[in-house]
């Protein structure tokens, strides 16, 4: 049998939602919609988290890179890697994330915020931002078309 949840029942906060698909599916799905400069702070994962910025801009740290990342684009960021992503435009952004887990498991760096700004004021500094179009972190094949 199905099962239907209303998105506003898993709302953690005004900016985002959490479905846990805990012992049931092994994908948990955050929601989130952050104002310009807004966002989870620096983090890693022991998996792969895929993104999907829906709507609006976002400014994605992964690691030493920095994107900028318009709507209808997906990031795929490695395991144990360091990121985080704030709205970037006037309107914010609208991200979904998928973790292959249950559960989320995040540990946050330890430098924290203040370090991350710098590093991305140095960046912005120094003309490292790359203005995504298309991001692609591996040559992704569509298959052929069997009609």
């Amino acid at each position: 049998m199905a099962t239907v949840i209303p998105v506003e029942s898993l709302r953690r906060n005004p900016s985002s939602v959490l479905f846990e698909g805990r012992d049931e599916v092994a994908l948990s799905l955050f929601v989130t919609e952050f104002a310009r400069g807004d966002g989870p702070a620096l983090h890693t994962h022991p998996y792969p988290e895929v993104f999907l910025v829906d709507n609006g801009t976002a400014a994605f740290e992964v690691g030493d890179e920095h994107l900028l990342v318009g709507a209808g684009h997906v990031v795929v960021v490695p395991a144990q890697t360091p990121h985080r992503f704030t709205g970037a435009g006037d309107a914010g952004a609208r991200v979904l994330s998928m973790h292959p887990r249950g559960r989320p498991e995040q540990t946050e760096v330890s430098d924290g915020v203040e370090a991350l700004k710098e590093r991305q004021a140095k960046a912005y500094s120094n003309s490292k931002v790359r203005a995504a179009t298309c991001v692609t972190t591996a040559p992704f094949r569509r298959r052929a078309s069997t009609s």
